[in-house]
């Protein structure tokens, strides 16, 4: 299992130096670090602590699936200077780069560790306001708190690893599903008991299933065409997919496909791609 401070390590610490701003962070608990002077420059330090707060672990065999909580709690000195709406800029500085820091960072890596390579994804929710308080050694100051989730597998396809396009167009998706739906036909010619056959596959065809916003881009103009009935339903489509480094090309051509949404929700599409078979034309 992963410790903490591999996940803070390979993960937390490229968060927080993409922010540019000095951070002191420890796991669990740790000293309070102080402000230091360099000539005239005073560094005021960000201190925080990363903890965990839940987890839970399940077996496929004797393969972990770990589930993993933290929380990050940082410790803001409010300094003398606000802006000309009485706000602290400091603070204002820390909540938007610590948000543009989390966005920057890949929320997928892998770690080696004891010959294992481990495929972690991470979640994670924006800065959440704490107290403002007088705190003895740190004075005026406020606390700041996101919690940040993490899961990983070691040696196993994350579904980030699939990458699809439709005509070219990448397609950024929700959710994937990719079958191989089999027609059965019963062996009426084997013994049976109460009814019970074996069966065999007379055809399988491959189909993919999709969820994804209902994005104003190319791929969201073909699949809006298709439900309004404004595209030919036949018209084929130019499928690309890479399942890990597994690279098939299919022509296909859309399922049943809808689109969905309530009240002030985005719009989702669910889409499902079939392959294509060309139609042999008729004589005479």
């Amino acid at each position: 299992m992963l410790s903490i401070n591999a996940l803070k390590e390979n993960y937390i610490d490229a968060v927080l130096s993409k922010t540019g701003l000095p951070f002191s962070v420890y796991t669990d608990t740790g000293d309070y670090k102080k402000a230091t002077r360099s000539y005239n420059t005073v560094t005021e330090y960000i201190n925080g602590l990363f903890i965990v707060t839940g987890s839970s672990v399940e077996y496929a065999g004797e393969q972990e699936i770990v589930s993993i909580s933290t929380e990050l709690k940082f410790l803001i000195s409010l300094n003398d200077d606000t802006d000309i709406n009485g706000n602290f800029e400091n603070v204002q500085t820390f909540r938007e780069t610590l948000s543009e820091a989390f966005s920057s960072v890949t929320p997928k890596f892998n770690i080696t560790e004891d010959g294992k390579t481990y495929t972690v994804v991470v979640g994670y929710n924006l800065p959440a306001t704490g107290i403002r308080e007088q705190r003895t050694g740190v004075g005026d100051s406020i606390t700041f708190s996101c919690s940040v989730y993490f899961a990983y597998l070691s040696n196993a396809v994350n579904a980030s690893d699939i990458h699809l396009t439709i005509d070219g167009e990448p397609v950024y998706f929700l959710a994937i599903a990719l079958s191989r739906r089999p027609s059965l036909i019963a062996n009426l010619f084997t013994d049976n008991v109460n009814g019970e056959s074996t069966v065999y596959t007379e055809s399988a065809g491959f189909v993919i299933d999709l969820t994804l916003p209902a994005f104003i881009a190319k791929v969201g103009g073909i699949i809006s065409n298709f439900i309004l009935g404004l595209s030919d339903p036949n018209e084929p489509h130019t499928i690309v997919l890479d399942y890990g480094g597994k690279v098939v090309e299919k022509q296909m051509i859309f399922g049943e496909t809808s689109a969905e949404g309530q009240g002030i929700e985005n719009v989702r599409y669910t889409v499902s791609l079939a392959p294509y078979a060309v139609r042999a034309s008729k004589e005479g």
